[in-house]
């Protein structure tokens, strides 16, 4: 068995074990991961880890920076090939190196407190024990859930006097930036977003302008639906269509704008050719997102568990 540190010529491996070993199914595009190899808070070659088996590869470790100042609060993920899933020996041996890449990166927040995270999906029992027996706590519960029927989608009923509309890209942004950030407050672990790390965002083939929606009253926007059509079917053969933020600022919560939000953003999806959408959430989420979703029709596909480690 070899670990070695990722080079650009993995790239084709590290692309394949990401979807092979993905057990729900979930494919990643190459631009999308070419993109967030390139992301400038990215560094590969010291981020990544990869397993061979011989010449064959079999696994990979990844320790990912957060990108808030204010947090030193890093993630890394261990997937391996099933048969290798036993071996503790390997599986210790990259949490460890994962461990020490992140406490280098740590050394850039000062006297933060470092709080590490992983996770794995709930049937990934391997990896749970690994998690544990390496002291992480079980500290959270997400959902990935899925809306199948796109024929009975219904159109948005906006609370009187908020429009939703387009995202105006350029004259919107710092405004959109707070929006998301107080739509956030009272999140389990929210870190605020910065507008330069938005604007990188905004440069990314992940930015669609025609599928990002403001809900804005008096001049002042109040809300915002992102969407995202993934160009890759997943391993079904279906188009799925993503929304990936919803947030709506405290004043305006309870008001019917989510829902109106989540609406407008399925149908424009739709549209745009997806077959299915799908969206996670946080399965303690203060703010009755689960129960919004269930009533619109969306179901549990899998759950996924978030260790920490304080250190």
């Amino acid at each position: 068995m070899i670990i070695k540190p990722y080079t650009d010529s993995d790239f084709p491996e590290y692309l394949r074990l990401r979807n092979e070993l993905d057990i729900h199914g979930q494919v990643e595009s190459e631009d999308d991961q070419r993109t967030a190899l390139s992301l400038p808070w990215m560094a590969p070659e010291r981020d990544i880890l990869m397993v061979f088996d011989g010449a064959a590869a079999v696994g990979y470790a990844r320790a990912n920076k957060n990108t808030s100042p204010d947090a030193n609060r890093h993630f890394f993920n261990v997937s391996v090939a099933e048969r290798f899933q036993d071996d503790r020996k390997l599986i210790d041996d990259l949490i460890a190196r994962c461990e020490a890449r992140i406490a280098e990166i740590a050394k850039d927040y000062g006297d933060i407190p470092l709080r590490i995270r992983t996770g794995c999906y709930d049937e990934e029992t391997w990896f749970a024990d690994a998690a544990e027996r390496n002291g992480y706590e079980l500290i959270r519960y997400y959902a990935r859930m899925d809306l199948n029927d796109l024929v009975s989608l219904q159109e948005p009923t906006p609370p009187e006097g908020v429009k939703i509309r387009k995202f105006e890209r350029d004259a919107e942004t710092p405004e959109l930036v707070d929006v998301f950030n107080r739509g956030f407050e009272g999140h389990f672990e929210h870190e605020p977003e910065s507008l330069d790390n938005f604007e990188v965002y905004l440069k990314t083939h992940w930015y669609q302008p025609e599928n990002v929606f403001v809900a804005e009253t008096g001049g002042e926007l109040v809300g915002v639906n992102w969407n995202y059509l993934n160009p890759e079917p997943e391993a079904d053969g279906l188009t799925w269509g993503i929304v990936e933020d919803i947030a709506v600022v405290p004043e305006w919560r309870g008001k019917g704008l989510g829902r109106a939000l989540i609406r407008g953003g399925q149908l424009t999806l739709r549209a745009a050719g997806a077959e299915r959408i799908c969206l996670w959430v946080d399965y303690a989420n203060p703010f009755g997102a689960k129960k919004l979703y269930y009533s619109e029709g969306y179901v549990d596909r899998y759950i996924s568990r978030s260790y920490a480690k304080d250190e």
